[in-house]
Formats: structure tokens, sequence, C-alpha cells
């Protein structure tokens, strides 16, 4: 599946020829085809569809990118973790470069690993909450 998206991902993982997915989500082979190779756009009320069919709400999440597979519960347990665990270590730091309001000169270079340490961690959360 190292060639797919999200949403040739889900039909797989639903266990559905494309011509199944497409009887289901009543819409045509060509844009079915054209959704999972990239080329067109899903919209809002195909992938509102497949999640219906399919079963996987990640599939019409905006915030979960088109390139998303889902791990292993284990494994995405795992990574929560991992990330958690950085940003507990970090935080004592981040309260206090922001506790003045002002992130001076000098922290902008440390605030922004901060703030890419928490991106990673809600990342985390997201591939455990859409876990298989």
């Amino acid at each position: 599946m190292s060639d797919t998206n999200k949403y040739k991902t889900a039909r797989l993982l639903a266990g559905l020829t494309l011509e199944e997915a497409v009887e289901k989500l009543f819409t045509s082979e060509s844009t079915l085809k054209r959704i999972e190779r990239g080329t067109q756009p899903c919209t809002d009320d195909i992938a509102i569809a497949m999640v219906s069919v399919y079963g996987f709400p990640w599939v019409a999440d905006p915030k979960v990118p088109v390139s998303f597979r889902p791990m292993p519960i284990a494994n995405a347990m795992l990574h929560y973790i991992k990330e958690h665990q950085d940003v507990s270590r970090i935080m004592p730091r981040l309260t206090e470069i922001l506790a003045d309001g002002v992130i001076d000169g000098n922290e902008v270079a440390e605030y922004a690993e901060h703030a890419r340490e928490i991106t990673e961690a809600m990342s985390a959360g997201r591939d455990l909450l859409y876990a298989q």
C-alpha cells in the first residue's frame, strides 16, 4: 500500500474492490480512480460517504494528511508515549520562555524547536486515535 493515499488505503482496509466501492459510494469509477491516484481532490460529500462505507473516520478528517497510513495500536501507543515524554521534558523551559509574554530574539530558535516538539506530540495523538 506504499503507493496509495488515505482514500485507497481506507478502501483496501475495508476489503472492497474498486467496483464494490463505486457502487456503495454512488460515484463513477473514473472519479474514484482519480481520487485514489491523487489527481482529483476528494469532495466532502464523497469523503463523508467513505466514512460510512469504509468505517474509518480519518478518511474525511481534513487534518489527516492524504499520505496518512494507520499504525498498529502498539506502535502508535509507544510513539505517543515517547512524544509526550519529550513535551514533558521541554515544558519547564518553554514556560520560562513564555512567562514574560515576549519571545526575545535569543529565544526564537529554542521556542521554534519546542513548538515543533508539541506539533509532533499532537501528530502522535492523532496516530493513536486512528490506530488499527
